[in-house]
């Protein structure tokens, strides 16, 4: 069925069921109706010239394509991907013969650079979490076994040990104590020294043993006694003092509050 026109001079050639569809248009002086309009809303129709216009830009759509498909008939598509290929690698080897290569290969290797430089600090980031893993964190628990003043004396272990890879790109790393000459250092048996010993050794020094409880000494970190602590201090006690987080978050704490940070079995 053809659609319905929105404005008629004569209802002749419309259907008579849809007559009552229609109202007259009158002019003022005549009798009859000049013309008739479509007087019946409907949600959601579409206006005419609308309609009208939707045609138009299907036509103009229709015959676009039909120019298109009449300028690349006979063209086989994995031929073109071929044919542009070749113009590709022509257009390089042009490039090349212009000197244009050589701003390629400086852009190329600036990229480079720039990717050695991520992978370094990548790199350097995994041995600072390795350096903390066996280092910082185990002296930090021996210490606290040893009953010594871990903020002070965890920098003196720290200067005196560093992590070595076994084998490059091995990933297999080891600590070395590190003597005055900065040769690794060997036990009495004959083995690398390990920061359980170093720990035991400063403990028996002169230097450092006034630091480890039985000394006297107390404060931040100290061992403190076994009796109560002193008013306010932030208290770390059994196994808890070989935790390193946990010794981090107490330590933390007495010097927000400004209290003592003590250490008890």
């Amino acid at each position: 069925m053809s659609r319905l026109p929105r404005k008629v001079e004569s209802l002749e050639g419309i259907d008579e069921q849809f007559h009552p569809l229609y109202r007259p248009i009158t002019e003022e002086g005549r009798d009859e109706p000049i013309a008739y309009e479509f007087g019946v809303e409907i949600e959601g129709l579409v206006p005419e010239e609308k309609i009208d216009g939707y045609e138009r830009n299907r036509e103009e759509m229709l015959t676009e394509l039909k120019k298109l498909r009449d300028k690349y008939r006979g063209i086989d598509p994995a031929q073109f991907e071929k044919l542009k290929k070749m113009q590709q690698e022509m257009e390089r080897e042009k490039a090349e013969s212009k000197g244009d290569f050589q701003a390629l290969e400086k852009q190329l290797r600036e990229q480079h650079e720039a990717e050695k430089k991520m992978l370094a600090q990548q790199v350097r980031k995994y041995r600072d979490r390795i350096e903390d893993l066996m280092v910082t964190q185990v002296a930090t628990s021996e210490l606290a076994t040893a009953k010594g003043r871990v903020n002070v004396l965890l920098p003196h272990v720290q200067g005196k040990v560093r992590v070595v890879e076994e084998d490059e790109g091995s990933g297999d790393f080891r600590v070395e104590v590190l003597g005055p000459d900065s040769r690794p250092r060997l036990s009495t048996k004959g083995n690398p020294k390990s920061i359980k010993e170093l720990v035991e050794e400063m403990k028996a020094s002169d230097d450092f043993s006034i630091l480890f409880e039985g000394s006297g000494a107390t404060g931040g970190g100290a061992a403190g006694s076994r009796g109560p602590a002193p008013s306010g201090a932030v208290v770390l006690r059994g196994d808890d003092r070989k935790d390193v987080r946990k010794y981090q978050q107490a330590k933390a704490e007495a010097d927000k509050r400004g209290v003592e940070l003590v250490m008890q079995e």
